[in-house]
């Protein structure tokens, strides 16, 4: 009860806040709102490039779904929003450290851009801690690797032994074309080079 009547005295501090600056009072659903339809469709990243698209639609979605419908942040005061209260909605995926990540980013940069606007003195974000995120290792032994390809034709097991002698990710590695500069024939060995699609 005592956390709860704290927690609503300080949504009023921040109304108050906010009424006395002469604005209404935006709370963090607002303001997520705004920031989808407004500043995401221009987001940049940090090179100064456009994110991918799908990236923009990973965004949307999770700013549309997840904050803008977070029942604190629909009556939480931006001006008044908390590392705490950041920490509080981001424990749901605490278990799944990939995706608490990338909602984590998201809302750095939404949180960013209400700074840069003069809306916050500091990111809230900043101080929550990325989670840890378990590499994956998985291999495939020889054995198994051979029995696989045994059981294709020819050309797809070329292309299998490709993607595994290149490690890469096999989108890339079979759109490799047999000219240069992507294969070249030198000393009696052939030299493959490409830039993923991924890191540009």
């Amino acid at each position: 009860d005592s956390e709860r009547a704290e927690k609503q005295a300080e949504t009023v501090a921040g109304k108050l806040e906010l009424a006395a600056k002469g604005g209404d009072v935006m709370t963090v659903a607002d303001y997520a709102r705004r920031w989808r339809t407004t500043h995401l469709p221009t987001l940049l990243k940090r090179n100064g490039k456009p994110i991918s698209e799908k990236t923009r639609g990973d965004y949307a979605r999770m700013i549309a779904n997840e904050v803008e419908n977070y029942e604190p942040f629909v009556s939480a005061s931006l001006v008044r929003v908390s590392t705490r209260d950041i920490r509080q909605f981001l424990s749901r995926w605490i278990s799944s450290p990939a995706y608490y990540n990338y909602v984590k980013a998201v809302l750095s940069r939404m949180f960013a851009q209400a700074v840069d606007e003069g809306l916050l003195d500091a990111n809230p974000v900043t101080e929550v801690v990325r989670r840890a995120v378990a590499r994956r290792e998985v291999v495939c032994p020889m054995a198994d690797y051979l029995k696989i390809t045994a059981s294709l034709e020819e050309w797809e097991a070329r292309a299998c032994d490709l993607i595994y002698l290149i490690s890469h990710r096999p989108g890339d590695v079979l759109r490799l074309r047999d000219q240069e500069p992507f294969v070249r024939y030198a000393d009696g060995r052939v030299v493959i080079s490409f830039t993923a699609t991924k890191n540009e």
